[in-house]
């Protein structure tokens, strides 16, 4: 029990191998499809620690394996992320297209649903090949009107969806390159659609 005063950060956590744990999903989540060596190296563990680590994570399905001995977050964990099983599913359904893409291309790629009036990401996939990734991740929400992918699903709105949406949201500037002005996001809607 901790006492009057004390701050959560001054408690000393139980099982440091939990917190490696934390740190490799952590990891996965930000760089999917990682190989041991990348996990080992990014996080500055050794790789029998990591090994022992992602081998009970994969027991659990926290984590899954692929032919090529690349790492990526499991089934099982991805319920976490505010997903339903046909979510997962979907996940585990479209993830060889994906690839296929990614590798075509060599972009980020991600995969995203309509949640209320904002994008869930529920799978990313960066380049191989670039210095450059995007900071989203999975289990981030973007409001429809501020990403890519939200505008594609604003697209395909009815005229009366599209404008009950509009009075509905407050257009807010997350950078400098955030549209909030009605016209000139359905003008951009509409060139790209």
């Amino acid at each position: 029990m901790k006492k009057r005063g004390e701050k959560m950060t001054d408690q000393k956590p139980y099982g440091s191998v939990l917190l490696k744990a934390v740190d490799i999903l952590d990891f996965l989540l930000e760089y999917p499809s990682s190989s041991l060596k990348e996990i080992s190296d990014g996080l500055k563990m050794t790789n029998s620690t990591v090994l022992k680590i992602l081998d009970t994570l994969l027991l659990v399905s926290y984590v899954s394996r692929d032919e090529k001995k690349n790492y990526r977050i499991g089934a099982k964990f991805r319920k976490y992320f505010n997903q339903d099983s046909k979510q997962v599913d979907l996940v585990e359904t479209t993830l060889p297209y994906l690839e296929r893409l990614q590798h075509q291309i060599d972009e980020t790629i991600h995969l995203g649903i309509l949640n209320m009036h904002e994008i869930l990401y529920i799978n990313k996939l960066d380049p191989k090949n670039q210095v450059i990734q995007m900071s989203s991740k999975i289990g981030i929400t973007r409001p429809l009107y501020c990403s890519a992918m939200g505008k594609a699903v604003l697209a395909k709105f009815s005229a009366e969806s599209y404008q009950k949406y509009l009075s509905t949201t407050e257009l807010k500037k997350y950078t400098v390159h955030t549209m909030i002005d009605a016209a000139e996001i359905e003008t951009e809607i509409e060139k790209n659609s």
